[in-house]
This record gives structure tokens, sequence and C-alpha cells, in this order.
């Protein structure tokens, strides 16, 4: 440990279902028996940190303990050692035509932990408190140099003769015949049996035609490039956007400083592609075709791969793309001030993989290229660096450091393979991620069958250890979260609804049919029942199955359990979250709380598909005529009801205010709007308004008239004078009788007739003038049709 202590931190669990945790436990009991764990006060010391554990499922059945001490790394003082070169093993496996490739078990467990390291490597279990490592574990500094020295101890003569070769935990023997394999696998074997170091049967293969070693492939005494370590620009395909071009050229400069005259090569094709949009198609011609081709070989041709030394100081830039199905990345190294290119990486994704969420895809890229170049990480003495464009990996690292657990299980259990080789992750721009950039989007696929990065990838998406899935729910293998009855018991008697129904029920009474506002508690009443231990239930019985009690819950606390079941189960769908539901609980409006969530939630927001189009577009014959059809709405604002009417044809509009939104106020504010607007060919309109606009002519002097307006069936007090030649009389078309609203009686009742003398009433009624071309200025909008019942004559102006 360095001269600054780690900060001590606390304590978590992984958020697992009861059977994992109990696997958990058992995992640890194991170990405990085995010697690898001790209880704290046995070893006699105090635990001053405490690093988080968690279950990773084995390719072969079962599940391993895994422990990450990133934290710890930070603070603890690398320890110096002779690792193995990568570049030298490759050497001596090229030169055997027969092999033999084993892995160790438990290699680390063979190495005592010192009592001074113990106080910094204790561990939580589920139930029976903190344990420390007394043995050494994979991922704990310095670990990897420790078994080093031990593997040097046991076949350091074999390395000597050059029939063995070791990295990590692998181990590799090889003769030139089968007499002398089985020779030197002899001696192997009778070394390390007197150590006492066991190999794993199931990872030991015997005279193989081909194997992949270190990301080469071993055929028969000799080795060839695996597809992953081959550049993707050298193998890609033509492109066919020019933003494919684009990328290519991108990915194509930035190994500029390893390829004479880049820019030379690739000038035809930036060339060919300026001031064209990124969506436009590429016509490839002969020529342009044979520019490509030629600067693909000049790359491929030319020796731009340095391997790595131990003093040089490695970066890895990932990239995953979730559209190409494919991951990437680019190994560099810094040496003597200079950044050289050092190795290449990709890898195709599966289908299924496409529909996890980005940050899962970039952490599945960070393992699968830290798994990569392992080789080199491990021989280097300088700490390893991982650049990448995804914000949540940096924060899911930083958290797994802190002690706590990411969101996705799946980016927790993806990182420990960071913590285990002590690299640090940091953020880098997306725009100055160019190759890993590419090789992510443009993979080769892997044809060979036993590939140890494709079985890689594959393994390390099933070693993860979910909480729950939802299949595993609908299935009946768990059981669902949040189903403890004892809790429910507490939450219904704090709804005042549900206690107001568990005392129906336990009464056997039923509210009075008088109240309206407790239409919660006739809709429980109606399918609620009381279960054994208090709780209210509703009973379900579905065809040829046993009968279920479903949990009821209130309203306060559904979108709440509705949203914490969405994200517990992994973002299942509408669909499957109803399913879950309806299987175990029952709510009011249950179907619209599951459908809020599932909307109002970012994630699955973001893995929606956009419509093919927003809007349907639809079209139809314009009108024959401008000023014939018109659209109308009103426009609510700010307490205001606008009336807004618009013209078909020129979008010509017009707007006033209207009082409400009433048949009487909609077609006042209609007229008011429509009678400027005149079609442009056709006869004048005369609007007619049967109440609001009709007049009472009072008096007369003379050539002129005394009238008075209605306001609704009352007359105005203030009246105002006209000119007699001005006015001229209209019958009446619509008949009191007729009229749905008024009947004669009350007409008469409201008519004032008898208040007027005779001499008060206005001259004998003038002929109607002769029918003009335009109609006059003041229109008349009702009168009554027999005046001499009334007493009064009707004038109009």
């Amino acid at each position: 440990m360095g001269p600054v202590q780690p900060p001590q931190r606390k304590g978590r669990m992984p958020q697992y279902s009861k059977n994992n945790l109990v696997e958990l436990q058992n995992k640890f009991d194991e170990l405990e028996s085995k010697g690898v764990f001790r209880k704290p006060e046995d070893v006699g010391i105090s635990v001053e940190y405490i690093n988080p554990s968690f279950l990773v499922k084995k390719a072969s059945g079962g599940f391993r303990l895994v422990a990450a001490f990133a934290d710890v790394g930070r603070y603890s003082k690398p320890q110096p050692s002779l690792m193995p070169d990568v570049d030298s093993t490759l050497r001596t496996i090229a030169q055997w035509k027969y092999i033999i490739k084993s892995d160790l078990t438990s290699a680390f467990y063979q190495i005592p932990l010192a009592k001074d390291s113990m106080k910094y490597c204790g561990v939580p279990t589920p139930y029976r408190g903190v344990r420390v490592y007394t043995r050494c574990a994979m991922g704990i500094p310095g670990s990897e140099t420790a078994l080093e020295e031990l593997m040097c101890r046991i076949v350091g003569d074999f390395l000597q003769k050059g029939c063995v070769a070791k990295l990590a935990d692998d181990l590799f023997c090889g003769g030139n015949t089968p007499e002398e394999l089985l020779y030197n696998w002899e001696c192997v074997l009778q070394s390390l049996q007197k150590s006492g170091i066991c190999l794993s049967p199931s990872k030991t293969v015997i005279c193989p035609k081909s194997i992949t070693i270190l990301g080469w492939i071993w055929s028969q005494g000799s080795l060839s490039a695996s597809t992953h370590r081959v550049a993707t620009l050298a193998s890609c395909p033509v492109p066919d956007t020019v933003r494919g071009l684009r990328s290519f050229i991108g990915a194509y400069k930035m190994l500029s400083r390893v390829i004479p005259n880049c820019s030379n090569l690739i000038a035809p094709l930036e060339e060919k592609i300026s001031g064209m949009k990124s969506a436009d198609k590429i016509i490839w011609s002969d020529m342009l075709r044979e520019h490509f081709e030629f600067a693909q070989k000049s790359l491929s041709s030319r020796k731009a791969i340095t391997l790595p030394k131990c003093s040089d100081q490695l970066w890895i830039v990932t990239d995953g793309s979730v559209t190409k199905r494919g991951i990437g990345a680019t190994l560099y190294i810094n040496r003597d001030g200079k950044v050289s290119l050092a190795g290449f990486f990709s890898a195709k994704l599966r289908k299924h993989q496409v529909l996890w969420l980005p940050c899962e895809i970039e952490a599945l890229s960070i393992a699968a290229s830290v798994k990569h170049f392992s080789p080199f990480i491990i021989q280097s003495k300088l700490q390893a660096n991982v650049l990448t464009d995804s914000k949540p990996c940096v924060q899911g690292f930083e958290k797994l450091c802190r002690g706590e657990f990411s969101a996705s299980p799946r980016v927790t259990s993806f990182l420990s393979v960071v913590s285990r080789y002590q690299v640090s992750v940091n953020h880098l721009s997306g725009r100055a991620n160019i190759p890993s950039d590419f090789a992510s989007r443009n993979a080769p696929v892997c044809t060979e069958p036993n590939c140890q990065v494709c079985c890689f990838i594959s393994r390390t998406e099933d070693s993860v250890v979910r909480a729950v899935s939802i299949q595993d729910v609908l299935n009946d293998e768990f059981r669902l979260p949040f189903t403890t009855r004892s809790a429910w018991i507490n939450i219904q008697s704090e709804c005042p609804d549900l206690r107001r129904t568990h005392a129906h029920l336990k009464q056997g009474t039923r509210p009075s049919k008088k109240l309206t506002n407790i239409k919660d508690v006739k809709r429980f009443l109606n399918v609620a029942s009381i279960a054994k231990d208090g709780l209210l239930v509703v009973r379900r019985c579905d065809p040829l199955a046993p009968p279920n009690e479903l949990i009821i819950v209130p309203r306060s606390v559904l979108d709440g359990l509705v949203t914490a079941l969405h994200i517990k189960l992994d973002h299942p769908s509408k669909h499957q979250l109803n399913l879950v539901l309806k299987r175990h609980f029952y709510a009011l409006d249950m179907p619209k709380a599951a459908e809020q969530a599932s909307d109002s939630c970012h994630t699955c927001a973001s893995l929606k598909r956009f419509p093919k189009s927003l809007v349907e577009q639809s079209s139809e014959d314009p009108p024959d005529l401008v000023g014939i059809s018109y659209v109308a709405d009103v426009l609510k604002r700010n307490r205001q009801l606008i009336l807004v009417v618009r013209e078909t044809v020129t979008s010509y509009t017009s707007t006033c205010f209207i009082k409400d939104e009433k048949l009487g106020s909609l077609r006042d504010g209609l007229i008011h709007l429509l009678i400027p607007l005149k079609p442009l060919n056709g006869p004048s309109v005369v609007v007619k308004d049967p109440i609001e606009r009709s007049v009472l002519v009072v008096a007369r002097d003379g050539e002129w008239c005394f009238i008075q307006k209605f306001s609704g069936n009352q007359l105005r007090a203030s009246s105002y004078k006209v000119k007699l030649s001005e006015c001229y009389k209209v019958l009446n078309t619509i008949s009191v009788h007729r009229n749905p609203r008024y009947s004669q009686n009350e007409y008469n009742q409201e008519s004032d007739c008898d208040d007027y003398d005779e001499d008060s009433l206005p001259g004998p009624i003038c002929d109607l003038p002769p029918a003009r071309a335009e109609p006059p200025p003041i229109l008349i909008c009702e009168n009554i049709d027999d005046v001499e019942n009334f007493g009064r004559a009707d004038w109009a102006t």
C-alpha cells in the first residue's frame, strides 16, 4: 500500500433475488471452508476497507465469485517483476509443430496473502457479516506478479529449454514430434504435481490442428493473423454513400503518421465527394475503384503496427455501434513522446445485442478490448488507459471504484474486467475517436469456429447476473419483488378508501346509494374480499390453473409500484408489464398507470422507432371560387374566447371576441366576420338575423321615425331617429306559432300594446319601394305579422 490510505467505504450488496443471494452466500461458505476467507477476529486484524463482490456465470455452468478491487488498486504500489513478453512467447510457440494448451485451476488461491494486506481485502457477505481474503484473488493488486513468480519457480527449467511457454494462468507445452511432446508434457505434469498445482481438464487441448493464441491462429507450426487483428480499413467493402467514404477517409488520415504519402493516396477520393451531401450515392468508376483498392493495399502492405514494449504507455480507444452491430478498438503506444499505432480490434455483435442500451454496448466493447490487449497490459510497467466516448461507462467505473453498483447489471459485470487489470477509464470526445468508430461500424465476419474473441463476447454476455428478468417472473422461476403481504397490510391501512372497504366487508354492510363521492369504495366492494391474514385481495380463477389472490394496491402507491417494477424488470414492454401486474396485483385503472410509466421512461423512449410519417399527407380539389369556403375555430387564451375564421384558398384570417361558446354567440360572431368577406364572383349577400337585429318604430315626426332596438326580448331604453324614406316594410317570414322557443300566449303576455295611445302610433305604412340593385344601407331583421292587432307598426332600418 502506498503512503495514502484508501478512504473507508460503506459495504453494499448487489440487488439480487433471494435465490441469488443464497447462492452468493454459498460461494462464500465454500471458499471459507477451503481457507480462502477467514473471519477478521480469527486472524487478528481490523478491516479498514470493504470491496464489493458479486456473481458471474461460468460458461460450463454454475457461478464464480468476483470481487472488484478497483479503488484499492489506486492506492497500492506496483510490485516490480519480470512479466512475460508477448512477442517472445509467440516466437516460442511458432516453432512447435505439436502443441498442448492448458489452464491452471484456482491458481491465485495457491498464493498466501500477507497479514498487513488482509485489512484492505474485506468483503461483505449477504447473511454472515464481513470476511477477509487470506489468499490471493484475481484482481488484487500484485496478484499477476505473484502468480508469475510462482510459475517461474515451478516451470523455470522448462522455460529455459524452450519446451514450455506461459502467460498469466495459461500454460503451453510443445514439441516437434509426438514423442517429444509426450515427454515434455510428462515432465511438466510431474513438476506441477510436486508443487500441488492443478490443471483444468475441460480447458486442456492436446494436439489441435489449429488454435487461437493471443489473437493469432496457430496451425501446425505456423502463425497467421486473426480476423480481429486485421485493420478494418484494409478489408472493408467499397462504401455506397458519401457518408461511408468520408468515414473511411477520416480513419485513414488518423494513420497518416505511419503511412507515407497518405495525402496523395486519398486525394482522388476527396475530390470525388467534395461538395456532395452525406446521403448522396457514389457512382464508382473503374479509375475511382482502383484508387480505393490501392489505398487499401498501401495500408495492409506496410508495417504500420508497432509492438509495445514494457516501458510504453498504452492507450486503448474503444467504440461500439448499435446500428452496424459491431465493436472496435485501437491500441496506441506513447514511446519517447511519440504516439504510434500498436494494434486493431473489432468484432461483430449478436442480433439480439442490438436491443441493448448504448452504454451496455460500450461497456462490452471496453471489456472485450481490454481482454484482447491484456497480454500487453500485463507486461507494461505503466498503468494502461482506456478512452471511450460513453460518459455513462466512465461514471459506472467511478461508482464501481467507490464500491457502488451501476443501474445496469451488464455495465457492472463488463467493467469488472477493467478493475482486474488495474486499467483507468477516461472520457474521449466522439469526434476524436475516428479509427475505433470506423472499426466498430465495419467489423469483419469471423469464420473461425473456436475463436477466442467470439467465445469471450458470448460468455461475457452470459456471465451477467441480474436481479430478476421479466421472462423469469412470467415463467414463475423467480418471485416478483414487492409482494410481501405484511408490508401491503400496512400500506392498505393508510388508505382511507381501503379502510372503509375493509370495514364494510367485515361488518357485512354496503354504503348508501345516496353517497356519490365514494366511487372507488363501491368499485372495490364489487370484487374485493378479506384473506386469512387480513389483507384485501381479489380472488382470480383461471381455467386449468390454481386460484390466485391478487393484492389490492391503493391509488396513492400505484404509480410508484409500476415505475419500480418497470425499472426492476429491466424495462419490459407495456404488454409484458401488464401481464406481470395482472398476475400479482389488482388496482383501479392499472393499465393506464402501466402505460404512463412506459411512456414517461426515458430509456424506453430512446429505443422507440419513429413512425414513417408523423402526419399523413392528403390532398383535395381546391374550391371553384375564392370566398366560398371557410374554416372556423375558437381560440382560448388568458380566459378570453377568440373566434377565428380563415378563408380556405387565400388563408385570409379575421378574428373577433365572443362572450361564450353558445349557439347565439357563435352565430353572431360568424355573421360579424363573414359580412365583409364577399366572394369575387356572385351576388351580394344579405345576412338576416331574426331576433337580435329587430327594431321597433315607436313614434313618427313628419319625415322622421323614432325607433328602438331589441336587446334579446327586451327593448332598449334609448331611441334614435332615421328618415322615413330610408325605411321599408318587410313581412315576417317566421310564424310565431312555429317558433319552438315561444308560444303565442307568451308572446301576447310580453307585448305591451295596451300601454300606447293611438295618437302616439306612427302614421300609415308606406308602400314598399321598388326592388333595387343594391340593398339599402339599413336592413330589417324582423317585424310583426299583424300590425293592427298590436296597435303599432313595425318598421325596419
